[in-house]
């Protein structure tokens, strides 16, 4: 499935707003309803909201796809570089010890 799939989106529009549930549901696995109790409360750091009444209405934004994938990228070097300082710091220890 591609991200113009998942977007139900043309090349040429942003794709459309649709409900959560009907984003997440998945045909013959009710477990598919863990997911919205834990996806209602992130998804608009990825995905634009519009309330109607009481509906919300979500469109993923590829742009805020984007920003968040980098804060993660950013996030995993930081503690990539903190884990090899701790590991060579072990390493060390272990040398002297052997000594």
């Amino acid at each position: 499935m591609t991200n113009h799939n998942i977007q139900m989106q043309k090349a040429s529009d942003q794709g459309v707003f649709r409900q959560l549930e009907e984003i997440l549901y998945v045909d013959g696995y009710p477990g598919y309803q863990h997911l919205f109790s834990v996806a209602k409360d992130t998804v608009n750091t990825v995905c634009e909201v519009k309330e109607i009444g009481s509906s919300k209405f979500i469109r993923l934004d590829n742009s805020r796809v984007l920003t968040w994938l980098c804060c993660k990228v950013q996030h995993l070097k930081a503690t990539l570089l903190e884990l090899d300082k701790n590991y060579t710091a072990q390493e060390e220890r272990k040398t002297c010890m052997e000594l």
